[in-house]
């Protein structure tokens, strides 16, 4: 049932749960919420937290400005019509990707009727994410912490550790 409401949200999602190595693989533009391309200066500002798409300095049809959202995410969920753009590296690209999923600073996933707390699924784990081409090079790679992924902290008054391990100065 999660996978078909993460295939609903995420179109063109490549989901491998059952393996050595799982993975969630999906194009950024093909499942980002909202997708601006600006030119150096015209970006917007990303603190505003309120930015409206516009692709209108991709290729074809965008550029006349009349692809909506729910467009733009099914033509780049297929990777076979991805290949017809290309990403000019003197573009500035915002991408909002969905943060309301998770509210990272509650280490949380609100549901609007319950929240679920996400620090036992994740462990002492940090939440990755991470942009790769298919041929496996990296993109990015950010780890996320939250202080309540790391493990407690216990300071006797002459030395701290962290579960046994002595922290040095």
């Amino acid at each position: 049932m999660c996978l078909v409401l993460a295939r609903k949200l995420v179109p063109g999602l490549d989901i491998c749960i059952h393996s050595n190595q799982p993975y969630f693989r999906a194009s950024i533009l093909g499942s980002s919420k909202i997708v601006r391309a600006d030119k150096p200066g015209n970006e917007p500002d990303i603190g505003c937290r309120s930015f409206v798409e516009d692709c209108s300095l991709f290729e074809g049809n965008f550029a006349k400005g009349s692809v909506s959202a729910f467009r733009r995410k099914r033509i780049f969920s297929d990777p076979s019509k991805c290949q017809d753009y290309t990403l000019d590296p003197d573009i500035v690209y915002t991408f909002d990707y969905y943060e309301y999923i998770a509210h990272l600073p509650s280490l949380s996933m609100p549901l609007g009727f319950a929240s679920i707390d996400i620090q036992p699924i994740v462990a002492e784990q940090p939440i990755t994410w991470v942009g790769k081409m298919r041929d496996g090079s990296y993109l990015w790679s950010l780890q996320i912490w939250h202080e309540r992924l790391l493990p407690s902290v216990k300071d006797d008054g002459n030395d701290a550790k962290i579960n046994g391990i002595m922290l040095e100065d």
